[in-house]
This record gives structure tokens, sequence and C-alpha cells, in this order.
């Protein structure tokens, strides 16, 4: 188990944590459509840039709280992704219609 800490990490260990975040992503996107407009390696940047995080600020946290951390940013990109598909499938970028209450009856 990883210690918090303020040094920084050593290009073994980042290459480690950058290698586990790919396979998090892959098992995540296992369960997705063939068709699937994410790749693991996208998925995984998206999560990156959400959280907002540095290598030294994610540092800072243990290796299992980082990867729990990581893996719900990443389904939190996913259901985005989804939820987005789904609204321009459904005409989600058509104008709404005001409807007069005295036409409805």
């Amino acid at each position: 188990m990883d210690v918090p800490s303020d040094e920084p990490r050593s290009p073994e260990e980042t290459e480690r944590r950058y290698q586990e975040l790919r396979q998090v992503a892959r098992a995540l996107m296992a369960g997705e459509h063939t068709a699937h407009m994410l790749e693991p390696t996208s998925l995984m940047h998206e999560a990156w840039l959400r959280l907002g995080l540095s290598d030294g600020e994610m540092g800072q946290l243990d290796n299992s709280a980082a990867l729990r951390l990581a893996a719900r940013t990443m389904r939190h990109v996913l259901v985005d992704h989804a939820r987005s598909r789904g609204r321009i499938k459904r005409g989600g970028g058509a104008g709404r219609v005001e409807l007069d209450t005295a036409l409805a009856w």
C-alpha cells in the first residue's frame, strides 16, 4: 500500500499508476457497447481532466483511494457520455414548443 507523501513520484511509480488507471478504464469499457466512441485511454484522460489534480496532488492519496476516485470519475464520464448520446438520439437539439392550455381542451 502506498503511503501518501509530499515527495514527487518517481517515473517508475508514475508509470505503474498510469498502467493501473488504464486497467481500470479497460475493465469499465469491457461492459460498454462494442461501438463505443470512447477508448480506455481517452476515458482515463477525460477522468483525469475532470478530477483537476496534478500528479503531485494525486500523490497525496494512497494508491487504493486514488484508484477508487479515478474509477468513480470514469463511471461519471461514461454516464455523461450515454446521456448526451440519448439526448441527441431523442431530438435534444430541437426547439421547445409552448403548448397553449386553451388548445389542450
